[in-house]
């Protein structure tokens, strides 16, 4: 078991233990009989004496509200079990590819809200210089927003050509130093990989970050919203990925797709619910978690079923939608 791998199982170790602490305290604070268990009815009852039941019906009230409350706890103490066991195995798909660019000090000396993380090719040179004049760059360059912004692109082919792309690249980090480059071969076929690495690197180099939003390279947001909708979010769930959701969609079975998915990649008649790539937010905890998931589960090269669908249901994190968290292509 590696350092980094140790770290990580007991910090989750410790949040399920205090978890099952604060379980058995709830517990044993409501399972005196005639103790009260506070519920939307008691309230009813206490503000109009006219629909009070007799005290039994009141003392059933509570056991039922008790009951109901050991019941949930108990599930959600099991499920906490379930999740640290699928931690606990070992690792399948490493990600140990070496950085060529990686601005570790991005997020080191100041308090971090917002990561935008970009997923990008080499040669998408137009693309990252748009989303530098943008709304994004206009969002993170005010200090009271405390974000910051960074491109992810895999390495450039081993040919002539691709040469001039990595030194123009290379010229590139000199002038701006948002790109993280990563080892693996930047192809189509990777996306799984450099989703992959876009979580490790946040949660590796900026963990203390609040959220982190991932978006194309080729699409507008408005990051106000985007902010305002993982706040609201964030009131109600600990962990979730936010966007767009989609379900019912059936794998595409035709070779000259560029979403070509064989039988032997994945069986189903069916993909499971998903969020476009396009746009996702999530808290950081979230991030941390799907990235330990991705390390365990057997490879899918569509990175946005791969995380938000496979990953996400293997460590029980919702997938939410707000009408505020929407993007939309340059193009259209």
């Amino acid at each position: 078991m590696t350092a980094r791998r140790s770290v990580v199982l007991t910090v989750l170790v410790v949040t399920s233990v205090i978890n099952v602490v604060m379980i058995l305290h709830l517990i044993r604070l409501h399972s005196t009989k005639g103790s009260p268990v506070s519920t939307s009815s008691d309230v009813k009852h206490a503000s109009n004496p006219g629909l009070q039941g007799s005290p039994q019906d009141l003392r059933d009230q509570q056991f039922a509200t008790l009951h109901r409350l050991k019941r949930n706890l108990t599930l959600q103490l099991e499920l906490q079990k379930k999740i640290i066991a699928f931690l606990s195995q070992e690792i399948i798909n490493n990600h140990n590819f070496s950085y060529i660019h990686n601005p570790i000090k991005t997020c080191s000396s100041e308090k971090i809200t917002v990561l935008f993380v970009i997923p990008s090719a080499p040669t998408n040179f137009e693309n990252r210089d748009k989303v530098r004049k943008g709304s994004r760059a206009s969002y993170i360059h005010d200090s009271n927003n405390q974000a910051k912004l960074l491109f992810f692109l895999g390495r450039s082919q081993s040919n002539a050509t691709d040469e001039d792309i990595q030194q123009k690249i290379n010229e590139e980090v000199i002038k701006y130093n948002d790109i993280v480059q990563d080892g693996f071969e930047d192809s189509y076929r990777n996306m799984r990989l450099k989703a992959v690495s876009m979580l490790k690197w946040a949660s590796n180099f900026c963990g203390r970050a609040k959220y982190v939003i991932r978006t194309d390279d080729d699409v507008q947001v408005n990051p106000e919203k985007l902010v305002a909708a993982l706040d609201r979010m964030s009131n109600e769930f600990s962990d979730f990925i936010l966007g767009q959701v989609v379900s019912g969609w059936e794998p595409i079975r035709r070779k000259e797709n560029k979403y070509f998915l064989s039988q032997e990649e994945y069986p189903y008649s069916t993909l499971p619910p998903f969020v476009l790539g396009g746009l996702l937010g999530y808290p950081m905890t979230t991030v941390k978690l799907l990235y330990q998931a991705a390390l365990r589960m057997k490879p899918l090269w569509l990175d946005d079923v791969f995380i938000t669908a496979i990953c996400a249901q293997k460590v029980q994190v919702p997938l939410l939608a707000d009408p505020d968290f929407v993007f939309k292509h340059w193009a259209w």
